[in-house]
């Protein structure tokens, strides 16, 4: 009785790294069919903001220098702005019991008051090119102590390149990195806000979660 031969297996095609990583790239490239336009533009944003870390790298990686040309440049400002006047300003003004517990204390009741508006404010200027009080200059000289910081530079020695003392070297990048990570939550946030308002596969009642397939 001859023996049963056993079927050979169909040999594996092998891919290189590089292949699997375009593979990769190709995929999230691919418009999705089951989101809109603009919830692809929301989430192509908030993906590439994830991954550079902060919403200034990804700025300065894009050849770009103030939020607003990012956002004009995505096309969208009309988004973003129905989000801001929505989480920001109608939001908390409608908090009638919150309102209700400060208006025993009309000291408590202003300044909650002028920080909700100044955050509007904030906002909506950054959103329409409005530039701060601070110079440019001086943001861009933080921004540039704050690099050279993490290139473990020390704060002696960028003190002598500006020409000021390591305790005001050493406020300018506090201040600068307490501005990137402030800046890069509120706009994931408005951008998540944006997306809960949007439709299907979103929800507004469960904004979209970190590890949501569309969120890559």
């Amino acid at each position: 009785m001859s023996k049963r031969k056993r079927p050979v297996p169909a040999p594996v095609e092998e891919h290189s790294t590089d292949e699997r990583n375009q593979g990769e790239v190709n995929r999230r490239l691919q418009p999705n069919p089951v989101l809109t336009e603009e919830q692809q533009l929301l989430v192509g944003l908030t993906n590439a903001i994830q991954r550079k870390g902060s919403f200034e790298d990804l700025l300065l990686d894009s050849g770009l220098t103030q939020p607003e040309e990012l956002v004009e440049f995505a096309g969208m400002r009309k988004a973003i702005l129905s989000a801001i006047i929505r989480t920001r300003l109608v939001k908390p003004l409608s908090d009638d019991e919150r309102w209700q517990d400060l208006s025993d204390q009309p000291p408590d009741f202003d300044r909650a008051l002028q920080a909700v508006f100044g955050n509007f404010t904030m906002l909506m200027k950054s959103l329409y090119g409005i530039k701060s009080h601070r110079p440019p200059a001086q943001r861009k000289r933080n921004r540039e102590i704050w690099q050279m910081r993490q290139r473990d530079h020390t704060f002696g020695k960028i003190a002598r390149k500006f020409g000021i003392n390591a305790k005001t070297a050493e406020r300018a990048c506090n201040r600068h990195r307490q501005h990137r990570e402030t800046e890069t939550k509120d706009i994931l946030q408005m951008l998540a806000d944006c997306l809960a308002e949007s439709g299907p596969p979103f929800s507004k009642s469960s904004p979209p979660n970190p590890s949501s397939p569309y969120l890559m």
